[in-house]
């Protein structure tokens, strides 16, 4: 396993590259993500996700839960397929700037959207996954107003623990097409 530093700098390397890679980290809830980095730090990092062939929107992930970095025969005839497919010849650009997680959540609350905050656990298959809006944000924790399975707004906000967030996504096919068909806006 590598340790986070070593996989920091590996990650702030193929940042901005048209590198697809093979992610694999601590959670047994998604152990593997597959994907082109945007954006790295020491703490962060920001994946343009694939399944398959397709885009699968944006993800912010923690570094310290990475213990494998693949980008070699396979990633690279991935890459070589989709572009030459047409699906992906230039990175996106999300316009996030990486920083601490207060910082990611309040530029994301400014898109006005909703998105996806997920708390994995190491020894848990089963994760904290909300969908919906960020209301409010304070120092350590934010309110989040979820959806369910139906499209319908819990009555009450869930307070979520800023140091308990593993990964946040936005601009997913599911976030999208569930915020298309909800029950109704947000009550909050």
């Amino acid at each position: 396993m590598n340790n986070k530093s070593e996989n920091a700098e590996t990650l702030r390397g193929l940042a901005g590259t048209m590198t697809k890679l093979r992610i694999t980290r601590t959670t047994p809830c998604e152990p593997r993500v597959n994907g082109f980095v945007l954006d790295s730090n020491n703490d962060w990092f920001l994946l343009w996700q694939f399944h398959d062939f397709y885009p699968d929107g944006f993800a912010l992930m923690r570094v310290d839960g990475v213990t494998n970095i693949r980008c070699g025969k396979y990633e690279r005839q991935w890459t070589k397929m989709i572009a030459d497919e047409g699906i992906a010849q230039a990175l996106p650009n999300p316009n996030l700037a990486l920083g601490d997680i207060h910082n990611m959540l309040s530029q994301l609350q400014s898109l006005d959207a909703n998105f996806i905050i997920e708390c994995e656990d190491d020894d848990e298959e089963i994760e904290d996954f909300y969908i919906g809006r960020l209301i409010n944000l304070s120092p350590d924790t934010c309110e989040f107003a979820n959806f369910d399975g139906l499209g319908c707004w819990d009555d009450t906000l869930h307070n979520i623990a800023l140091n308990e967030i593993t990964c946040i996504q936005w601009d997913t096919p599911y976030a999208n097409t569930f915020s298309r068909h909800l029950a109704g806006p947000c009550p909050f």
